[in-house]
């Protein structure tokens, strides 16, 4: 035997003995229950939406219904962008605050990940994370009952079944694939579980640490029942009296804290309002199949009246508190919506009691365990499978936008800044539309900003010039400034810019033009001027806008004068002017009462042909004219004409 040895033959019978434990390994029931599990999340993700939507070129995200484009429409801006901070902020849908990934639900982590891979054009972020999101499901849902002392085959694969196919998971799914990853929450529960038995040691404070942080990137609704079972597993530490449990938890606590923080530091650059994900509705109601699970499991522990021990109340009551806090801060801000009897929810705090309620009666099953049980089961899942199959194939229904940019050539919207204006009175469908337009924006190489309110600014009301990259969306079709000639009429929505409709180039224009008030084919009058007079209009406002059309030598240098009379005071005090050009500031003027000239020199390349040239009056010193002269402006200066001429040698003179 040792010359056998000697030659070799004793490293091939210590190989032949590591494949047999590790076949000996997958014929464990946890084990063989977790590939039972993989085999029908992949079978049921086929079904439910198709693998090929965690593919980019999946033919769902060429053209993605509402949410789902809003969402693809901040990770491919991210995409298209070199690395900023925070490392899902979209540089391409500027807006009053930064915006990102967390905030519009498209899975930060799975974004940054597939952009520090080079794999974005490979994969879709919110399709490959709900791939992901199947596969982890059955896995967390074995372990968490193997946790809780389940050990029958049986038993383990009606659990991954029941969770696969659970209602409250399925339901967001075609509308908050971000939303899905209950996996979290399962093994938050799992590491608590095994906290109240084993302790709360290093390794499962750093499992929590993991997990809280992979919840702020995935969807921060899920942080909440991380950190709330934490501190049940770290009261029941303390409860049970162990050994320096106070001081560990509270390490552990500071610990999970800076997990989440930095995470939200990486992601959003802190903790605020843009750093949350939106709320995802999912209804109350589990399914068919779970309730007659729990019925099952509440029969068979009557029968046997086999009731926790005191030691073990002890040891999971902080548990079960942290559950029904959750449960009850859920259902104090349910609303009542959607078909009669079915509550709806706007957060995902039942989750986390959901799935403890599920294993804690596929446990009890086990110990009541009856030669009718496994026929239980099977039918708890066929039934369950019977009830959820609408939600479950919701994902092959989702509808193709039926509002695209029809009759619009590639080249009349690509590269543009979209400023989308929404209505004043929104219609069900604006928000989707509006996120469709945005990720239409964005796939042109342009730019998609959303407007804060519904009202047009005073520079809206006038046609863009040929250079004008801005392209203006307004939902309320019957808000198309009257004024404008470059307005377009889609379905569901107006568009205004350079290129959407045939309009006269600036070649069609004047060498040179004078343009008095009353004449406005090239002069338009921004905000701060009061009503129009049979000579001019006076400024009403410490600031005043104009808004002028320039020919088609402006590019080589202007020369713009300005027939002004300052409003007459009594210490005879000249108005104080400054003009800036396209928030520029140019020159300061003195405007004395009386006729006078004002000049401002344009110099070369500060201005094209066919732009409207934006001008800016700041008067200091204004005079509040009161009501007792029947007048409530403040008036500063009263313009009469406007003159455009070409600059000689394209300077402004000395």
């Amino acid at each position: 035997m040792q010359g056998l040895q000697g030659r070799g033959y004793g490293k091939g019978v210590a190989v032949q003995s590591g494949l047999s434990a590790g076949l000996n390994a997958l014929r464990q029931p946890a084990a063989l229950a977790v590939l039972a599990g993989l085999a029908l999340a992949a079978g049921l993700f086929q079904l439910a939406f198709g693998w090929d939507w965690a593919c980019a070129g999946a033919a769902v995200w060429r053209d993605p219904p509402g949410a789902l484009a809003g969402a693809l429409a901040v990770g491919e801006a991210i995409f298209r962008e070199p690395w900023v901070f925070p490392l899902t902020t979209a540089p391409r849908m500027p807006g009053p605050e930064p915006t990102l990934a967390v905030g519009a639900g498209a899975a930060p982590w799975m974004i940054a990940g597939l952009k520090a891979l080079a794999l974005d054009g490979a994969f879709n972020p919110l399709g490959l994370g709900l791939a992901l999101a199947w596969l982890a499901q059955p896995v967390a849902m074995v372990l968490l009952l193997h946790v809780m002392g389940a050990r029958r085959w049986s038993v383990l694969a009606a659990g991954a079944g029941l969770a696969l196919l659970l209602v409250p998971w399925l339901a967001p799914q075609p509308s908050a694939p971000a939303a899905s990853g209950h996996a979290v929450v399962i093994l938050a529960l799992a590491v608590a579980v095994a906290s109240a038995r084993r302790g709360l040691t290093p390794g499962r404070v750093l499992m929590f640490c993991g997990l809280i942080a992979a919840a702020m990137g995935l969807h921060t609704a899920h942080a909440a029942p991380v950190a709330a079972l934490f501190a049940a597993a770290a009261v029941s530490e303390i409860a049970q009296h162990r050994a320096r449990a106070a001081p560990r938890a509270a390490e552990g606590a500071l610990r999970l804290a800076l997990a989440a923080a930095a995470a939200a530091f990486l992601l959003s650059g802190g903790i605020g309002p843009a750093a949350l994900s939106p709320r995802v509705a999912a209804p109350v109601y589990p399914g068919i199949g779970v309730l007659l699970a729990l019925l099952v499991a509440i029969g068979l522990t009557l029968r046997a009246q086999a009731w926790p021990e005191r030691a073990a109340w002890r040891r999971f009551a902080p548990l079960a508190a942290a559950l029904a806090g959750l449960a009850a801060f859920e259902l104090a801000g349910a609303q009542l919506s959607g078909p009669p009897g079915r509550l709806r929810l706007e957060a995902a705090y039942l989750e986390a009691p959901a799935y403890a309620a599920l294993a804690l009666a596929l446990v009890a099953i086990e110990t009541g365990w009856r030669r009718w049980t496994p026929a239980a089961l099977a039918l708890a899942l066929a039934v369950q499978a019977v009830d959820a199959a609408p939600v479950l194939t919701a994902g092959r229904r989702v509808a193709s936008p039926a509002v695209k940019l029809d009759g619009l050539d590639a080249s009349a919207w690509a590269r543009r800044a979209w400023l989308l204006t929404p209505a004043c009175r929104p219609q069900p469908g604006d928000r989707g539309l509006m996120d469709r337009l945005s990720l239409a924006a964005v796939r042109g190489g342009g730019v998609a900003r959303r407007a804060a309110g519904c009202e047009l600014r005073w520079d809206m009301h006038v046609p863009a010039g040929p250079h004008d990259p801005r392209i203006t969306v307004l939902m309320d079709e019957a808000a198309m400034p009257p004024g404008r000639d470059d307005c377009r009429r889609l379905a569901g929505f107006a568009a205004c810019g350079r290129g959407l409709t045939p309009r006269a180039s600036a070649a069609q224009l004047d060498q040179a033009y004078v343009e008095s008030f009353a004449g406005g084919r090239n002069l338009a009058i921004g905000p701060g001027w009061g009503p129009a007079e049979p000579t001019g209009v006076w400024s009403s406002s410490r600031l005043a806008g104009l808004l002028l059309l320039m020919p088609t030598y402006a590019e080589g240098g202007i020369r713009l004068e300005f027939d002004l009379e300052g409003y007459p005071s009594a210490t005879g005090e000249p108005r104080r002017v400054a003009v800036a050009q396209d928030n520029a500031r140019r020159v300061r003027w003195q405007v004395r009462p009386g006729p006078g000239v004002y000049r401002l020199d344009s110099p070369r390349g500060l201005a094209r042909p066919g732009e409207r040239l934006a001008l800016e009056f700041y008067i200091d010193n204004p005079a509040p004219v009161g009501p007792a002269a029947g007048e409530p402006r403040a008036l500063g200066v009263f313009l009469k004409q406007v003159r455009v001429s070409p600059l000689a040698g394209g300077r402004a003179a000395p």
